[in-house]
């Protein structure tokens, strides 16, 4: 995989799997490739060489009203029309189970206000996105792709601009869709310590490179740890937590 057609290989060799109903955490330095392959597995950029599928089938094949309504994707970027109401907002997650009237039925709009309560901006709900904070708006992007109700969630570094109080309300709620509505979710973050809680599995891209192992084993090997965390970080057993050492 690479950043363009042109531009030389960031992955190669990758060959993973995604259990269903599993929670995955992305790991690696900034360039060595967590973006390219989360924007890959979610249709959104085609590998130079190699397949994607979802349910036996190559995501290619699928149109894009088909592929919405089974893969939700969250970026560390995204662009929209911040005069757009936060309901508003939130509901066109739901535009790939509408028929051609595009109109909301109750169901719809039940889920798009619990989804709204559940990530605490019901309150806000009339607010237009210019009127909102970062951490608000991360929020609401973030429930655009839950109430999508795809069996794949794709996120990269969703808690971007939160603070830490909201930044682990929204992996709680990713834990959450995960457990109770056996959602597969792979997400990128620097919420390593939170992360190690609610993962299952560590992807951890590395010279090219992805490491496929179980959070217990990431937690175990000072190696692994080392290719993302570097000298001064690490999980100390013992104590089972991340400690910082800067006396070498």
């Amino acid at each position: 995989m690479a950043y363009s057609n042109n531009a030389e290989n960031v992955l190669e060799n990758v060959n993973l799997s995604l259990p269903k109903g599993s929670i995955i955490v992305l790991l690696g330095e900034n360039g060595s490739g967590k973006t390219t392959l989360l924007k890959a597995i979610a249709g959104l950029q085609k590998p130079k060489s190699g397949k994607i599928e979802i349910e036996n089938k190559k995501i290619q094949s699928w149109t894009k009203k088909t592929l919405a309504s089974k893969v939700a994707y969250v970026g560390s970027k995204q662009q929209f029309n911040h005069l757009h109401q936060l309901e508003e907002f939130v509901a066109f997650g739901r535009y790939p189970f509408l028929n051609w009237l595009s109109k909301l039925k109750e169901s719809d709009k039940k889920l798009i206000d619990t989804t709204l309560q559940n990530c605490d901006i019901a309150h806000l709900r009339n607010r237009t996105l210019d009127q909102l904070s970062d951490g608000e708006r991360q929020k609401a992007i973030i429930a655009r792709a839950f109430v999508q109700q795809t069996d794949l969630l794709v996120l990269d570094e969703p808690t971007t601009h939160l603070d830490f109080k909201n930044a682990m309300a929204i992996l709680k709620l990713l834990q959450e869709q995960s457990r109770q509505l056996q959602k597969t979710i792979i997400f990128s973050t620097h919420q390593l310590e939170a992360a190690m809680h609610i993962a299952d599995t560590v992807w951890l891209c590395n010279n090219k490179n992805i490491h496929s192992i179980s959070t217990k084993a990431f937690l175990a090997s000072k190696d692994f740890q080392k290719l993302v965390l570097g000298d001064y970080y690490s999980f100390d057993q013992s104590s089972n937590s991340f400690k910082i050492d800067f006396n070498e």
